[in-house]
């Protein structure tokens, strides 16, 4: 059986080229992306236990879209890969968001 859809809350900023991470306590974190003008570094957490989204204190070190993001298995971390950059340039960087 399949529960009914309903919209959840808007994000703080519209965006694309981001990634939804499912962690391993069942929030999603929405990490980077870009409006088209602006690429963010910034990260918001949805939680369906609460049906809040809310942002995160931590930003990324390099604002990216078009990365991947992986759960690390048994922890809160997330390795963030690749993407690219605000002037559309490649990446090869990593980082772990915490």
């Amino acid at each position: 059986m399949y529960e009914a859809i309903t919209e959840g809350p808007a994000l703080a900023e519209a965006r694309y080229g981001h990634t939804a991470t499912l962690t391993f306590d069942g929030r999603v974190i929405l990490i980077g992306g870009t409006d088209g003008t602006n690429v963010h570094g910034r990260a918001d957490v949805y939680s369906p236990h609460e049906a809040a989204l809310g942002v995160t204190a931590t930003d990324l070190a390099v604002a990216r879209y078009d990365h991947a993001a992986v759960p690390l298995p048994q922890s809160e971390l997330i390795l963030v890969i690749g993407g690219r950059d605000a002037s559309g340039d490649p990446l090869a960087s990593v980082e772990i968001f915490d």
